[in-house]
């Protein structure tokens, strides 16, 4: 979990929602575009709080 100590991160933990294995940090300072043919199949989805939180910390990130 070190990459917690950098601004600009999330911890998402693991719910029956997403799926997740492991507790996983969201890099958001890390925003990257990727091509819809690269993504094979749906694993879960995050919860709408976190999405919020994402949603906030990239707003505040690009300065919108």
């Amino acid at each position: 979990m070190q990459a917690l100590r950098f601004p600009h991160t999330l911890e998402v933990r693991p719910s029956k929602t997403n799926a997740l294995s492991s507790i996983s940090i969201a890099l958001l300072f890390q925003v990257r575009a990727i091509d819809k043919r690269r993504l094979m199949k749906k694993i879960g989805s995050l919860e709408e709080k976190t999405l919020k939180e994402i949603d906030e910390k990239l707003r505040k990130i690009l300065s919108l």
